[in-house]
């Protein structure tokens, strides 16, 4: 097999097959990246037997083939090499990269050793790229890390015709974005890793206008596709509990603030403050105080202008409050109180049944 493709095109495509990269695998092959190239297309794949990345390119190719070499020594050599013509070449038991006067040697592994992947599964609905991203990443921060409880670190997606919802909760607080997709789907109810959805990201962002989402038909598998890419990976067993009365509240304002003065407050603070650190609140009528320390030896204060509706002092976990303040995506945020379990609600302008952030205040010392 010979090929050549540009550095600035080999790149991305190797960057999303990487997200199939196992990281200490059992099995050493699911360590290594296929390539393969057909007709003037290449093909590469990373499988860990849980995620499978795949992406497709245009290649110039002398001869068609496939081989598998380490996933993560190709991702860094492609990575650093320079802005040039990529030639990629298998000889017996190795494969050669050279670009302008760089040349690596890599040896090959055996290509029967690879396990077949899943199949993309049909489209069910589309997205926009702009707010699926977005949408991920503010949701993400309210999974759990704990792998004891799989489903929590997951998030979970509602489907309709009109809206896709996702939520996730780690149990002390909970996310909630909807955006508008198009849809020929039933509604249906998945979960799916919170770090398959994440690691993409950045990489979906720079791919293309559209995302689309597929279900198989045994609900065992969720697979994204983006332009030339798309990524499959199992879904989570189980859903979490309904949280519709919760969401519903009710509510009741305790403050509008800009969402830029919070974020910058908060930043400060923490050079001060750990994330399990207390962060106290004091709604005034002068506007918000944010605090943390009080008598230890470090500590620090800085007051922010805001619109406050009810004056109260109230503590959080400092990583949840701050990981709910950055979720919020418009200039204004709104921190809303439920009188009946003290729970707060972070919300844009958007209004809460776009976005909402629920957290669980610390009692006070």
């Amino acid at each position: 097999m010979e090929f050549t493709i540009d550095q600035t095109r080999l790149v991305p495509s190797i960057g999303w097959a990487a997200n199939g990269f196992a990281t200490h695998p059992m099995i050493p092959i699911l360590a290594g990246v296929r390539l393969g190239v057909s007709g003037g297309q290449l093909t590469i794949t990373g499988y860990d037997h849980d995620t499978c990345g795949v992406a497709t390119a245009e290649v110039t190719a002398s001869h068609d083939g496939t081989a598998v070499v380490s996933g993560r020594l190709f991702h860094e050599i492609v990575k650093a090499l320079p802005p040039k013509p990529v030639r990629f070449t298998v000889g017996p038991g190795r494969a050669e990269i050279t670009c302008g006067g760089a040349l690596f040697s890599l040896p090959t592994m055996l290509e029967e050793d690879y396990p077949p992947i899943p199949r993309m599964p049909a489209v069910a609905g589309t997205a926009s790229a702009t707010e699926f991203v977005p949408a991920v990443n503010t949701v993400a921060a309210a999974a759990s890390r704990d792998e004891t409880i799989p489903l929590l670190t997951g998030i979970q997606c509602d489907l309709s015709p009109d809206h896709l919802t996702l939520r996730a909760t780690d149990r002390y607080r909970m996310a909630v974005r909807r955006l508008d997709w198009r849809g020929d789907t039933q509604p249906r109810t998945v979960s799916v890793p919170s770090r398959s959805l994440s690691t993409v990201g950045r990489a979906i962002a720079a791919s293309g206008t559209e995302v689309g989402l597929g279900l198989s038909d045994t609900g065992g598998l969720v697979g994204l596709r983006v332009g030339r890419r798309h990524l499959t990976c199992r879904v989570l067993d189980g859903q979490l509990p309904d949280m519709t009365s919760i969401l519903a509240g009710p509510f009741r304002r305790l403050a509008e603030v800009a969402t830029a003065d919070l974020n910058q407050a908060l930043r400060r603070i923490s050079l001060v403050a750990g994330r399990q650190t207390r962060i106290v609140i004091a709604f005034r009528d002068s506007g918000i105080e944010v605090s943390s320390g009080g008598g230890e030896a470090m500590g620090a204060r800085e007051t922010i202008p805001a619109q406050v509706s009810d004056t109260r002092r109230i503590e959080f976990n400092a990583g949840y409050l701050a990981d709910g303040v950055a979720a919020v995506d418009s200039p204004v945020g709104f921190m809303d109180l439920d009188d009946r379990s003290g729970r707060i609600r972070l919300s844009g302008e958007s209004g809460a049944e776009t976005f909402s952030y629920l957290m669980q205040p610390l009692r006070p010392t």
